[in-house]
C-alpha cells in the first residue's frame, strides 16, 4: 500500500485540495493523510468541516509578526516531526511558495521519491515587486518542478498511479 500525504495551509488551498483529498481517499491501494500548517486558523477550520475533512497532523505555524524564515523553520521541522511519525511514499503540498519549499525540502532529506505542488502559483508573480518575485521563483525552483512541468488536479491520480 501507497503511503501518500497532502499538506495545505489555508482556506484557498484548502479548496483546492479537497476533491484531490477525496479523490485519493477512495482508493484502497493508497493510504492518505493530511497535514495542515495552520497558517489562517479560522478560515482553515471552516473550510475543512464545510469539506468533512480531518487533519492527521497540524503543524500549527500561525504566529505574530512572523517572517519567512520564521515559516520555513516551522513547516521544515513540523514536516520532519511528522515523518518521524508516519513516513510517506509521496508528498503532495498545496501552499505560498515557502511552505511549499520547505515541505520539498524536508521529503528531499528524507529521499522521498516525490513531491508535488499539484496547482502551482503563476499569479504570485504577477502582483510581487520584481525583488519579491525574484524570491518565490526562487523557492519555486527548489521544488524541483519548473512551471512547464508542473501537474495540475486532473492529473494526481495518474501520477499517483505511475508510483505503483
Amino acid at each position: 500500500m501507497k503511503k501518500v500525504i497532502v499538506v495545505f495551509g489555508t482556506r484557498p488551498e484548502a479548496i483546492k485540495m479537497a476533491p484531490v483529498v477525496k479523490a485519493l481517499k477512495a482508493r484502497p491501494e493508497l493510504e492518505v493523510k493530511v497535514c495542515v500548517t495552520a497558517q489562517h486558523r479560522q478560515m482553515l477550520d471552516q473550510v475543512m468541516d464545510i469539506f468533512g475533512l480531518t487533519a492527521d497532523f497540524d503543524l500549527n505555524v500561525m504566529a505574530p509578526n512572523q517572517t519567512l524564515g520564521d515559516v520555513t523553520c516551522k513547516v521544515l521541522k513540523g514536516i520532519e516531526g511528522v515523518f518521524a511519525q508516519w513516513m510517506p511514499d509521496m508528498i503532495l503540498v498545496q501552499g505560498d511558495n515557502t511552505t511549499v519549499m520547505a515541505a520539498a525540502l524536508a521529503a528531499f532529506y528524507h529521499k522521498m521519491a516525490r513531491a508535488v505542488n499539484p496547482y502551482g502559483d503563476g499569479k504570485a508573480a504577477k502582483r510581487s515587486p520584481r525583488s519579491f518575485a525574484q524570491a518565490r521563483c526562487l523557492r519555486r525552483r527548489c521544488t524541483g518542478l519548473p512551471k512547464r512541468q508542473r501537474p495540475f488536479a486532473n492529473m494526481l491520480i495518474s501520477v499517483v498511479r505511475t508510483q505503483g
